[in-house]
């Protein structure tokens, strides 16, 4: 909040997703948010976090973006999945959400560094059960985003197919967190969740029926974009001169 402030920002909006969603009792965060950083937290459901995941990446789509042009966005966070289907020109036509997110998993099942392989087959085990359900509707375009998918690029390439996807896993597994990052730029706790990440974006590319381009915007473009379309709150108003009224 300060870092928007001091760039000239004159509307502001916090948002929290699963992690909070899925928290018993947000009162106490929601409060400690309020007094460190005078704003208001707001927790969004997992159809806005889509919602607004699908309006972020789809801005930012080189252009010329064919408005009809169906477009899946894929937005892998620390505590579940968000999956969006619609087109430029109108939006989100579809979306669902599965329970599984890199920190879910990681924090579960990948309690070695590095990881071995009965690990990481029970992460794909239950990243594809959990997105075994979701039926989107036929695509042209799959796009990944979130903080793995930004941060798989440094170590996948800006494409998520099968031989991709078995590349990266390769590099991530093949030396402590800790050597890895320090191979490829990254923080060592990222690297920690990034083959949970990677192996929830093959399950969701899967489900796509396509590989996975990594995308230009996501979750906080999408609020941003939002918050440029609202008017501006402008001066309060004047109080009236009762000698006149």
């Amino acid at each position: 909040v300060a870092a928007a402030r001091a760039a000239g920002a004159d509307r502001l909006r916090v948002v929290a997703t699963a992690a909070v969603r899925a928290a018993g009792d947000a009162g106490p965060l929601r409060a400690e948010v309020r007094a460190l950083a005078g704003a208001e937290l707001e927790v969004i459901d997992a159809r806005a976090e889509a919602r607004l995941a699908f309006l972020g990446a789809t801005r930012r789509l080189a252009p010329p973006a064919d408005p009809a042009r169906r477009v899946a966005v894929v937005d892998v966070g620390g505590g579940s999945t968000e999956l969006a289907v619609g087109t430029v020109g109108g939006g989100v036509e579809w979306a669902g959400s599965a329970p599984v997110g890199s920190g879910v998993l990681a924090w579960e099942l990948l309690d070695a560094d590095p990881p071995g392989p009965d690990a990481l087959e029970a992460v794909r085990r239950r990243a594809f059960a959990a997105l075994r359900g979701l039926a989107p509707p036929p695509v042209e375009l799959g796009l990944a985003v979130g903080g793995s998918a930004a941060s798989l690029a440094t170590v996948a390439g800006p494409r998520l197919d099968a031989a991709a996807v078995a590349i990266a896993l390769g590099r991530l597994c093949a030396a402590p967190a800790a050597e890895v990052a320090r191979r490829h730029g990254l923080e060592p706790e990222r690297v920690r969740l990034l083959p949970a990440g990677l192996v929830i974006l093959a399950a969701a590319a899967d489900a796509v029926g396509r590989p996975l381009e990594i995308g230009c915007g996501g979750l906080r473009e999408g609020v941003c974009l939002e918050l440029s379309r609202e008017p501006p709150a402008g001066p309060p108003p004047r109080a009236q001169d009762s000698r006149r009224a």
